[in-house]
């Protein structure tokens, strides 16, 4: 065979790499099929305890992360259609500027808090001296924040009640912006979590805009667990932050949907389950003390 027929029949011709493939096996075990029992967990959730009726869960994160996206998300699994009561969209600082107790479902609702904080800036906004007031319940409902909190600020609790305390910490994170999260970011969330540990408060990661990472989850959201793209970030965003893999969750919020996605829900409430299970084990730890 010539060598001309050769390079015809491509022989000799190095083949390109095969591309590894978009979708893994899932790393994370998801009933899709579950969402009414996911539901009636999150919905109808009691602490359970008279000195501690409701637990708290308190947010903070990146500005534009997505934090008023999932309440709006949380909202819109409540009332059963897309809602948007908390302010969301982009901006170079926090959309929000008090701290921000929010029971979903009105009085009937299920007996948690989910608390909103301003965003973390690296050079303004929350500020990790603020933490260790929030964390042990010193900032009322609607507490403004003008400046760093101190004992005169109006709005603070002098001597908060284990059920104003905090009971898991989230940590709201873009899932596409991880090379924007500078050094001194880092640094504030190591505080901030070893804060939460001193006491033995649960941390937690939200991923949001996992749908831009990956078009087999923009495609289909059941592929969330499943993308290989998804899941180096993952892997990136424990090494960055010291976060196990198993206290990262994925979700995507509504933005402009007309109708409720039951996959989408049973992401976020998958991820809101969790959390409020981790506010059980303090809540018991409490009364082990």
């Amino acid at each position: 065979m010539t060598s001309y027929v050769k390079k015809l029949l491509g022989f000799g011709t190095p083949r390109p790499p095969t591309p590894p493939p978009k979708l893994i096996d899932s790393w994370r075990d998801v009933d899709w099929n579950t969402l009414d029992a996911l539901k009636k967990d999150v919905l109808g959730y009691s602490t359970g305890k008279e000195n501690a009726p409701f637990a708290n869960i308190v947010m903070f994160g990146q500005v534009g992360a997505g934090k008023s996206s999932y309440f709006n998300t949380i909202d819109s699994i409540c009332k059963g259609r897309f809602a948007a009561r908390f302010e969301t969209g982009e901006s170079r600082s926090s959309v929000t500027k008090w701290f921000r107790k929010t029971r979903f479902g009105g009085n009937n609702g299920p007996a948690f808090y989910v608390c909103d904080t301003m965003g973390m800036e690296e050079d303004q906004g929350l500020d990790v001296t603020d933490f260790p007031f929030i964390l042990d319940g010193h900032l009322s409902d609607k507490f403004q924040f003008d400046g760093r909190v101190t004992e005169d600020s109006p709005g603070f609790v002098p001597s908060p009640s284990l059920g104003q305390r905090m009971h898991c910490l989230c940590y709201i994170m873009d899932s596409c912006k991880l090379t924007m999260i500078s050094g001194d970011t880092q640094t504030k969330i190591a505080l901030v979590k070893d804060l939460a540990s001193a006491r033995n408060i649960r941390f937690v990661i939200l991923l949001t805009k996992i749908d831009l990472l990956c078009p087999e989850v923009a495609r289909d959201t059941k592929n969330a667990y499943r993308s290989r793209a998804v899941r180096e970030v993952v892997e990136q965003v424990s090494s960055l932050t010291g976060t196990p893999i198993g206290f990262i969750y994925l979700v995507k919020n509504y933005a402009s949907e007309k109708d409720l996605d039951p996959v989408m829900d049973a992401l976020a409430l998958t991820a809101l389950r969790q959390m409020l299970w981790f506010c059980d084990d303090i809540l018991e730890e409490s009364d082990d003390e």
